[in-house]
């Protein structure tokens, strides 16, 4: 979601679609690099792009200084070497397609991750993209249980998971819609006024960045809220559920540790 909103003004889908197409032809003429996008489809590159890349959740600006690691599956891992020269390729055609120097890596994070993931899928032994009909609440239970993180469905039938995400949060499953939303949310102490959580939210947006934090008046008083939608039209990559699950928890757990006077009830406390 983050490369095509910052690739709007360059042309969009157009131009990523372009983009893609130059890196995959570059990386080709290249011997110490064509490996990377062995028995890899260019249709499929471009394909996922465009259906997936509402996986790719905003990093905190400090990620976009440091080194990329790889994300694709540890058997398709090349060295770090042919790694960051792709990286750099990329940047490269995104410069030449006329994309600002300053938003070139930032572009270039988010298409990597997703093409980390189209080539991760070109050796897939077991189904690892769910298709819309079997994505249920009991679908994501399963999951994240089996992914050494413990969750439980509650009445509403929203997931709750807990154990090895960096904060606690709800997962709900909008067949209807073909969405599925994160959701994290935390109430604030006795005589905490809304305008407090406010003053929390908007700070935790301005240093945290990643997610899109208000302040709510509950039922029992003012909440610090966010949610986190994805599309599942197209059915969801298991890889990136899991990652942009941790992403979005870790979020969440960033603007808790802003909340310095503690108005906030913190449940990992």
């Amino acid at each position: 979601m983050v490369a095509f909103a910052l690739m709007e003004k360059y042309g969009g889908v157009k131009k990523i679609n372009k983009v893609i197409e130059q890196l995959y032809e570059a990386v080709g003429e290249k011997r110490d690099l064509r490996h990377y996008f062995f028995n890899i489809k260019l249709e499929n590159l471009i394909r996922d792009q465009l259906q997936f890349h509402a996986y790719s959740m905003r990093k905190p600006d400090r990620f976009y200084r440091e080194q990329l690691l790889q994300t694709a599956t540890s058997e398709i891992q090349v060295s770090v070497n042919v790694f960051d020269e792709v990286v750099l390729t990329l940047d490269d055609i995104l410069r030449k397609n006329g994309v600002h120097k300053e938003e070139c890596h930032r572009i270039a994070v988010h298409l990597i991750e997703i093409v980390e993931e189209t080539r991760s899928q070109a050796v897939d032994t077991v189904v690892t993209v769910w298709k819309p009909v079997d994505i249920t609440n009991e679908t994501v239970n399963t999951f994240y249980n089996n992914n050494r993180t413990d969750s439980r469905i509650e009445k509403n039938g929203d997931v709750y998971a807990t154990r090895n995400f960096f904060y606690p949060f709800w997962t709900r499953v909008l067949p209807e819609k073909r969405q599925i939303v994160f959701i994290a949310q935390a109430f604030a102490r006795d005589s905490v006024k809304l305008e407090q959580v406010e003053k929390l939210a908007q700070n935790a947006n301005e240093k945290v960045g990643t997610l899109k934090l208000e302040a709510r008046e509950g039922p029992n008083g003012p909440v610090l809220f966010t949610r986190y939608i994805l599309p599942f039209q197209h059915g969801i990559p298991t890889r990136l559920l899991m990652r942009v699950a941790k992403q979005f928890s870790r979020g969440f757990e960033t603007a808790m540790s802003m909340d310095k006077e503690e108005i906030l009830k913190n449940v990992l406390k």
